[in-house]
């Protein structure tokens, strides 16, 4: 533990990690060096790894955003789902031993915080899914977001935000649900398009838009605060209002409170940076992005703006609330769910 203005402040990296993490405060910028860790009850010193080739996060650290302070949770260092334009690393060996040891002293930490009683976490927003994707695939086998969650629950009156484009985080719903009467939890769903073949393109190894929508349904009834986000919306590309209505619609009817999006870059060579960035990480997909480039670039830009405007719009005529943090439970609204699929 760090002390940060006389708080305690837990930090815990990658074994292998040493480095300068920043934390805002009233009174300006503090510097905190993460620390490196010990090993994890009843882990012998031969099992901590010397070394990890992760190029990862710290398991957890202390952020600031727009809405203010929040812990940040990431359960794995590395993402299976190979989105568009996203700069997690693919799993390899760039996930390490190194992370997987971070997460056990942290899960110890926790438990440890939850049985003194110690409300430090409690002071800000825990956020899971804020980089790597914490229903991956490897959370079927390994089940570091569950037993995460399956901590927290012990520690009073959090608050908890999680984001994710996985279908299995319906599997969790019980355990978010005794968090949400603990304290707070919300939850995004990442939705960019029902087109399958864009799906195919953007985002071809995570789960299909329809388990993602029964996921949602799943959570709604289960009473949770649910709504989806658009994202990437590229205009030209999935920002079609008819496309937008049809998704908004399917997942209000599904369960959602509201839903809010995350744009592409507006400027032109953000957008084609982006695009060939991906072409060139995918070659497997570099024909058919280009032409997504290119139908994307013959639309011009009509400018943020006008696109939050138009999204807002959508959402009050489908009846969504708008924006990341404005939806409630949307349970009571769920209605002709999604036909019955393998969620997990």
């Amino acid at each position: 533990m760090a002390e940060l203005n006389g708080k305690a402040t837990l930090v815990a990296t990658d074994a292998a990690t040493e480095g300068r993490r920043t934390a805002a405060t009233g009174s300006g910028q503090v510097s905190l060096r993460a620390a490196r860790l010990d090993r994890a009850p009843g882990m012998a010193r031969s099992e901590v790894p010397r070394e990890s080739t992760a190029r990862s996060r710290p398991v957890i650290e202390r952020v600031s955003g727009p809405e203010g302070f929040s812990w940040n949770i990431e359960p794995y260092a590395t993402c299976a789902f190979e989105c568009v334009g996203c700069p997690v690393e693919v799993p390899g060996v760039s996930e390490g031993r190194g992370h997987a040891q971070a997460h056990a002293v942290l899960l110890a930490r926790l438990r440890d915080m939850a049985a003194r009683g110690d409300r430090t976490l409690g002071a800000h927003p825990v956020v899971l899914g804020a980089h790597a994707d914490p229903w991956q695939p490897a959370e079927r086998a390994l089940g570091r977001t569950r037993q995460i969650l399956e901590a927290l629950v012990a520690v009073p009156e959090l608050s908890v935000v999680v984001r994710t484009r996985s279908s299995l985080v319906g599997r969790d719903a019980d355990v978010l649900g005794q968090l949400a009467r603990r304290g707070r939890v919300r939850v995004t769903v990442v939705l960019p398009t029902l087109s399958r073949r864009l799906w195919s393109l953007l985002e071809p190894a995570s789960p299909s838009p329809e388990r993602r929508l029964m996921a949602v349904g799943i959570l709604a009834r289960a009473g949770l605060e649910v709504g989806v986000e658009v994202g990437p919306l590229i205009h030209g590309v999935n920002d079609d209002d008819s496309a937008l209505r049809r998704l908004l619609s399917r997942a209000r009817d599904a369960g959602a409170g509201g839903a809010s999006f995350r744009a592409l870059p507006s400027a032109e060579r953000g957008r084609d940076g982006w695009l060939s960035q991906v072409a060139a990480r995918h070659p497997d997909r570099a024909a058919a992005l280009g032409r997504l480039a290119s139908h994307a670039r013959s639309h011009g830009d009509p400018g943020a703006a006008a696109l939050a405007h138009r999204f807002s719009a959508l959402c009050a005529e489908v009846g969504l609330a708008n924006g990341a943090g404005a939806f409630g439970s949307g349970a009571h609204r769920v209605a002709n769910p999604p036909r019955q699929l393998s969620l997990f």
